[in-house]
């Protein structure tokens, strides 16, 4: 579960791109995390030649949803093809910089638990701080900053919400397969990978 990982960096170096002028190519972070996935989609089909079927699906299904995740990050990607508005960005930096970095730390354990055969952490300061971003979005938007701004700055701001909206459902998904995972006594084949 290694691509967890990948998503969390790919994570933070879009929002690193969204509030700066980084020109940083991220095409590198999404290889990864399609290596990662295909490896680990390999060691569940081997998994299923020594496992019963129903744990097979549950590792399946988990593979599935980091997909999914690592979907939701494609659209991060593009929202940081250009930084946000400078008055935006002030107000963004640190809430989406923290958010972005205990959602890094957050994957990070998370892979490596599943890797082990153990439960993930907790979402609870990830889910908090991802709170604290929409908060932010509603207030600028309540503020009219909003309607102030260009159609395609607003369209970007309204996108890093939806994102964050998503990758907020992917963890709750993703917590919930892992729970089920440890409930049919699934584990992924080898600690570390």
């Amino acid at each position: 579960m290694q691509a967890l990982a990948g998503c969390g960096a790919l994570l933070s170096a879009c929002m690193d791109k969204l509030l700066s002028q980084d020109e940083r190519d991220l095409h590198p972070l999404h290889a990864r995390i399609a290596r990662e996935l295909a490896l680990a989609g390999s060691m569940s089909r081997q998994t299923r030649l020594r496992r019963k079927q129903e744990q097979y699906v549950l590792l399946s299904s988990l593979l599935n949803q980091v997909e999914r995740l690592w979907y939701t990050l494609a659209m991060a990607d593009r929202l940081s093809a250009r930084p946000l508005p400078d008055a935006v960005r002030e107000a963004m930096a640190a809430p989406v910089r923290q958010a972005a970095g205990e959602a890094e730390r957050f994957l990070y354990e998370a892979g490596q638990a599943l890797t082990c055969g153990k439960p993930p952490p907790a979402a609870s300061r990830f889910d908090a701080l991802a709170q604290e971003v929409g908060r932010l979005v509603e207030r600028l938007r309540a503020e009219g900053q909003l309607s102030r701004a260009k159609r395609e700055e607003a369209e970007q701001i309204l996108g890093l919400s939806l994102a964050r909206q998503q990758l907020s459902r992917n963890v709750e998904d993703l917590l919930a397969l892992a729970s089920a995972d440890q409930a049919a006594g699934a584990e992924i084949p080898a600690c570390g990978r």
